[in-house]
């Protein structure tokens, strides 16, 4: 019985999160345990993230590979990022460093 309401609850909290933030890392304290991140609109919004937040970075071929999980400090600035909140918005539940597309190199004249 007891199983059964938490399932129902944690099912629940599934349907209610939020869909992933996209943006790009214009700066980082590990220490602070805080990442600046700039949004589509041009916003400089702060991410606060704990040690229960789950870092991974997704490859190029992220639909055969599987994620990599990293630390904070492998997240650069300059990175493109996915951002999953709480419930609340207070912390980032998951960040994911998304891998940017590989341009092909102009052939030198």
């Amino acid at each position: 019985m007891r199983f059964s309401i938490a399932l129902i609850l944690f099912t629940a909290s599934l349907l209610r999160a939020e869909p992933p933030v996209s943006a790009e890392v214009v700066g980082c304290d590990v220490f602070a345990q805080t990442f600046e991140v700039k949004m589509h609109n041009g916003q400089i919004q702060t991410v606060p993230f704990s040690k229960w937040t789950d870092f991974a970075k997704s490859t190029a071929d992220s639909k055969t590979v599987p994620r990599l999980e990293i630390d904070p400090t492998d997240v650069q600035v300059g990175d493109r990022v996915l951002v999953r909140f709480d419930s609340n918005e207070a912390t980032a539940l998951s960040i994911v460093v998304v891998a940017r597309p590989k341009v092909p190199e102009l052939a030198s004249r």
